[in-house]
Order: C-alpha cells, then structure tokens, then sequence
C-alpha cells in the first residue's frame, strides 16, 4: 500500500535481457534537458536496433523487447514532460502507435505460449490455432509497419533529440518531482482498490509500479545517484516483482476473455471458460492477499 513496500516472497533480480545494450554517460550534475535529451537519443537507438531484429526474425523476444522500448521512452516523455521538447513531445503519438503494433503481436504471443504450456493443452486446441493465425497475420502487418518511412522518420527524429535549452532544474531535480508526482499516482491507485477490489482496479495498479520501475531505471546512471546504488536496485526490484505478479494476473484476465469471446462461435468452449474463471478467481484471491487488501466473497 502507499508508502510501504509490501514483502514478496521469492524476489528476483531484473533480468539482464531488459536492460538496455545502447546507454551513454551522464555528465556530473546534469540538467534535466540535457538528460531527457540523451535518455530519448539512447532509447531510440535501442528502438532501432530492437525494432530491426523484430524486422528480421520471427523470435518472440525481439518483438517484446522493442516494445519494451517504446514502453520506455513513453514512461521517460511522461513523467519529464515539463522539461520535454515540443519536437519529441510531438512524436509521443507516433510512439503509441509503434507500441500499439508491437504490443498486439506480443500479446498473441503470450496468448499462445500460455495456452500451449498447459497440461490440459489438448483441450485448448482450437484457441490456440485461431491465436497462432491470428498472430502470423499481425506480424506481417507489424513488419510493414516498421518498414515504412514513417516509422524511421520518428526513429530518425528521436535519435537526434537536443535539448531547446540548457536552463531549468537539474536530472536530479527533476526525477524528484517525477518521483512525488507518481508517489500520489500511487497512493490513489491503492485507495481505488482497497474501495474496489477489482481486476480493474488491480490492472491499475500494476500500470503504476510499471511507471515507477522505469522512472528509477532511467536514473541508475546519473552522476550523482538519487539514492545508493544499493536501495535503487532494491527499489527497482520491489516495483518489478509487483508489476510482474500483477502483469501474470492480468495475463489469466485476458485469457478468460479470449476463450469466453469465442465460446458464442463455438460453444464446446464453455467448460474451458468457466476453468478459467476459476483460475482467475483463485488469482485475484492470491493477488489481493498479498497486497494486504480485503477480500469479501462476492
């Protein structure tokens, strides 16, 4: 809950396949534009690179991680907009829309693998074909996407990101005010669900510690730190696990509505629908137990 870091048992650190392999140096002291404009310039060929294996392969990770980068420059553009150039502040609906494509791709890829990896697989057949056409069907419309030109115009503008003045707060400053912002942000998003403890509301949740993970990511390099290396990589991981064990629980919300949405086109699916609802039942028990938050039999 707000304030309070709420113990998860079985912890693990950040993975090193999300972190980013295109990071520069940050000078001493450095001002807040002089930061979102260097942040945006190393996302952005992160982007690039990832968006070209996307191109080229059909690996599953390569879609997730250049989605992870849109994510990233997103969360970077929101939470520094009062210090964000007017030219990379126009290209954030360019940057929705490159998430959006990437991000349905990544879903059915989710989607399939969930749903393949169950032990009662068999009996999910028919969904996981219709996904797995689905998904061949959005991969090649991604890949059109991002050979077009528009698509390495926003690339190309991105990439050469300059601050439009060297005045204002520094780095340090500014993520302080990011970080306070987002701590409200938080505690509203904890006060909604402990009045409605809902799959909405813990979806909400998780979208916050998601935002929160990648504010502390973009700081880990600046000179000086906003805390010790130490409790920023414990802070990271803190938001990391939750938004992990939320994200798993939103996967089984999905699922439910990707069976339940087709069971009118073919019923034989029911009995899989309501396993399903049972699974989620018992997630939202589990999820909302370890948050600490009341849970009243519906």
């Amino acid at each position: 809950m707000p304030g309070q870091e709420v113990a998860l048992p079985g912890t693990r650190a950040v993975e090193a396949e999300d972190r980013e392999d295109v990071a520069s140096e940050a000078a001493p002291d450095e001002g807040a534009a002089e930061f979102i404009a260097r942040r945006v310039r190393d996302l952005a060929r992160e982007l690039e690179a990832r968006s070209t294996d996307a191109l080229g392969s059909d690996d599953p990770e390569a879609v997730h991680k250049a989605r992870v980068a849109t994510r990233r420059l997103r969360a970077l553009l929101i939470e520094f907009d009062p210090y964000v150039p007017a030219t990379i502040r126009a290209k954030i609906g360019g940057l929705k829309k490159a998430g959006r494509r990437l991000g349905v791709v990544r879903d059915l890829d989710v989607l399939v693998a969930a749903f393949t990896a169950r032990p009662d697989a068999v009996e999910f057949e028919l969904v996981i074909r219709e996904l797995t056409e689905r998904e061949a069907k959005e991969r090649r419309a991604l890949r059109r996407y991002l050979a077009r030109s528009g698509f390495s115009d926003l690339l190309a503008t991105l990439s050469s990101a300059e601050p439009e003045s060297l005045a204002g707060p520094t780095a340090l400053e500014a993520f302080r005010e990011a970080e306070a912002r987002l701590a409200r942000v938080e505690s509203a998003a904890c006060d909604r669900l402990a009045g409605d403890p809902s799959d909405p509301s813990l979806h909400l949740l998780r979208i916050v510690h998601k935002r929160f993970r990648y504010l502390l990511e973009s700081v880990r390099d600046l000179n000086p730190l906003p805390l010790a290396a130490r409790d920023l990589k414990r802070r990271v991981r803190y938001h990391r696990d939750l938004q992990d064990r939320l994200g798993a629980h939103q996967d089984a919300v999905v699922r439910l509505e990707t069976v339940a949405a087709m069971v009118p086109a073919h019923p034989g699916l029911s009995r899989q629908a309501v396993r399903l609802l049972d699974e989620l039942d018992e997630s939202r028990r589990a999820m909302l137990e370890l948050l600490g938050v009341a849970w009243v039999e519906p």
